[in-house]
């Protein structure tokens, strides 16, 4: 999923997401059922999902960094985990 909006509103809307206290419910039908745990993932954060190219002597928090200024968008993007629909 990816938050597309102008100014600081993605911050905000993660924010919102991944704060303490946060719950989660999907409506099917007539039946509501809450989810325990939170179904979204951050990413961007991984080696794996790097846009830069990785130095054996950098710390991995200085190329994030580089990465957020560089390509704020990247980390605008989530995750839907959907196994609870399995359930």
């Amino acid at each position: 999923i990816y938050l597309d909006a102008i100014s600081n509103f993605p911050l905000q809307v993660l924010d919102s997401i991944f704060k303490k206290g946060t719950s989660f419910a999907i409506k099917v039908g007539q039946k509501i059922v809450e989810l325990d745990e939170n179904p979204f993932e951050l990413t961007g954060f991984s080696e794996q999902e790097s846009l830069l190219p990785l130095d054996q002597h950098t710390h991995h928090a200085y190329r994030l960094l580089m990465e957020y200024f560089c390509f704020p968008e990247k980390f605008n993007y989530l995750k839907l985990d959907l196994g609870f629909l399995k359930r």
